[in-house]
């Protein structure tokens, strides 16, 4: 049972109605005809705090009831939980519209006193709640916290407000403001819009991701209790979702809780304000939001022109041999992988397939240069080994330190149908025969870049099938390492298990089936994925 009495009620509604009936004489001052009338530019935001001041003595005698008697011992701190929940959200209105109008206001005008001590006071009631919403305080417990609040209150008054910025010069967003009380949604939205901001409004979570879906944001102001999907469920979706998971999001609370707040950082969010919201604060952190908004889409951009031009790289299906096919998945917009084919002469065509260590930008850059050394050299050279070596000593001059490239690269001879390469550090080669057996040709020679070698250290492999039907495969590890929808790991065993289905189906097909088994929807790919195959 609990051991709350009837003095702990009206010790607790007291300590509360106290400082709210002094933010309630305040405000009907300013609801005075004289008053309202020399701040009548005004009249909207005056008559948002004068409902919100005596809203919040309704909400006090409401939450501090004899009900709270009823309590069992452990249902006091979350009915202390969610007092100071509903009162902060009560708080920021006030504190809110009475900023705004001391922004706009002369300070030579007659009430502009008024409103400053009713911020003021409402500030004061703010810093003091989550002392006051106790039922068993000791005296010295609140002596000890209200000297805590009075050092933090002479603190705060002396740091120095933040120079006023020119509206021209700041950044401006469409901005997704999410709370289930309406009046916390119309104040956030009057001061965003207020500094030029596009403001859309939103009341449950359902609705939230509904209307993200539909329209482009470029931040999103998430309360933390909502109906139908709160805000956590929210921020879990768009951390999942390809479209949404890189828009900034700022979670809006009544709840000061330390495992709250850590919670929500935990989940990946951006930013945490605590209801009554801090007008300052709002827009440093919407400001940051859409600096770290700006970044992220200038980096896609970078991102994409770089994945355009590699591709540019990469040779199109439509100048593949006849027995030729490859393909390239990047898992990161630019591929650290990389394959090319290039015609010799009549009788022969070179072919590479090569992983760079490493994703993203730094291996596509090192992927670009092999990729132009192959090139260019097999126009001059016609020697795998030479070219191998030469590739190698380029590399070892000028590459990244610590980043190499495995890869496969061989001639294959059209009129005798086989085949010649080297495999520099990269996964076995598969030879998948017509009686369905496969054999595995391990590298011989070392990785690209890591160390200048002599050019017989660079061992040529050869494969000739003797008029045997057979299929000359490589792989980068995001194909033996990528996972099924089962979860279960692909493996060379999925590799071979895919040839022996589809052994009489042309190798465009086999590789265009393993991709298929590995490119789940909405799920993002870990390692590159690409495939050269050869068909004998």
């Amino acid at each position: 049972m609990s051991s709350i009495d009837r003095n702990n009620i009206e010790a607790l509604k007291q300590r509360l109605l106290e400082p709210s009936n002094i933010i309630l004489s305040y405000a009907n001052i300013l609801n005075e005809k004289n008053v309202s009338r020399s701040l009548g530019e005004f009249e909207d935001e005056l008559s948002k705090i004068i409902d919100a001041s005596k809203k919040l003595i309704d909400e006090i005698n409401h939450a501090v009831s004899d009900d709270v008697l009823k309590l069992e011992s452990n249902e006091v701190l979350e009915y202390q939980k969610k007092t100071r929940h509903d009162l902060r959200n009560i708080i920021n209105i006030i504190l809110g519209y009475s900023e705004m109008i001391l922004e706009d206001l002369d300070s030579s005008h007659q009430n502009y006193p008024d409103i400053k001590n009713l911020l003021e006071e409402t500030k004061k009631f703010n810093s003091n709640l989550e002392q006051l919403v106790q039922l068993n305080l000791s005296t010295q417990e609140q002596k000890t916290n209200s000297e805590e609040s009075e050092i933090l209150n002479k603190l705060a008054s002396m740091i120095k407000p933040l120079a006023k910025q020119d509206k021209n010069n700041l950044i401006t967003g469409k901005i997704l403001i999410v709370d289930d009380n309406k009046s916390n949604c119309e104040m956030i939205e009057r001061q965003l819009q207020r500094e030029g901001h596009k403001t859309m409004t939103c009341f449950d979570g359902v609705e939230a991701i509904n209307e993200l879906n539909k329209s482009d944001y470029d931040t999103v102001l998430l309360d933390v209790l909502m109906p139908r999907k709160n805000g956590y469920e929210v921020l879990m979706e768009m951390k999942q979702s390809f479209k949404l998971k890189d828009i900034p999001v700022i979670m809006i609370s009544g709840f000061k809780e330390e495992d709250t707040i850590v919670r929500c950082i935990e989940s990946g969010v951006d930013e945490y304000l605590t209801k009554p919201i801090n007008s300052t604060l709002l827009k440093a952190k919407i400001y940051s939001s859409l600096e770290r908004k700006k970044f992220r889409d200038r980096e896609k951009h970078d991102l994409q022109v770089a994945a355009d031009v590699q591709k540019s790289l990469i040779p199109s299906e439509a100048y593949f041999p006849d027995n030729f096919y490859a393909s390239n998945i990047a898992a990161k917009g630019v591929s650290g992988d990389f394959y090319d084919c290039i015609d010799i002469d009549s009788d022969r065509y070179a072919f590479i397939l090569a992983d760079v260590s490493g994703k993203g930008m730094h291996a596509g850059i090192l992927m670009a240069k092999t990729s132009a050394l192959f090139r260019s050299l097999t126009k001059i050279e016609k020697n795998i080994q030479k070219i191998a070596w030469r590739v190698n000593k380029e590399l070892c001059e000028t590459s990244s330190q610590g980043m190499f490239v495995t890869l496969v690269m061989g001639i294959y001879y059209k009129k005798i149908k086989a085949i010649e390469f080297i495999n520099a550090g990269h996964e076995p080669v598969m030879i998948a025969k017509d009686n369905g057996s496969f054999v595995d040709l391990e590298s011989k020679s070392p990785p690209m870049g890591m160390m200048e070698i002599e050019l017989n250290d660079f061992v040529l492999q050869t494969y000739n099938p003797k008029n045997e039907k057979a299929f000359f495969l490589t792989f980068t590890d995001g194909v033996t390492e990528g996972r099924l929808r089962s979860g279960k790991e692909f493996g060379r065993e999925g590799v071979k298990e895919k040839i022996n289905q589809l052994k009489n189906r042309p190798i465009k097909h086999i590789i265009s089936s393993i991709n298929q088994s590995l490119i789940i929807e909405n799920q993002k790919l870990h390692d590159d994925i690409t495939i050269l195959g050869i068909e004998i």
